[in-house]
């Protein structure tokens, strides 16, 4: 068994958040076809986390070849 400390934990599970965040704007963009207005924010919400997940995995991958998690 791993023994995770908070801030790990905290990572993982904003990483998780922002991917299930990532894959249901595909499905709000689809539903907002009538507004112009909202799919301009959606895909720019799905822009930003995406960003966000990259750089979460990022952090967690130097986490983990570094052992600290």
């Amino acid at each position: 068994m791993v023994d995770l400390d908070n801030h790990s934990y905290n990572l993982i599970k904003a990483l998780s958040k922002k991917a299930q965040a990532v894959f249901r704007y595909d499905q709000y963009l689809k539903d907002a076809e009538a507004c112009e207005e909202c799919k301009k924010l959606w895909e720019k919400l799905k822009n930003e986390d995406s960003t966000h997940v990259e750089e979460i995995k990022k952090i967690l991958a130097k986490h983990i070849k570094e052992g600290k998690i």
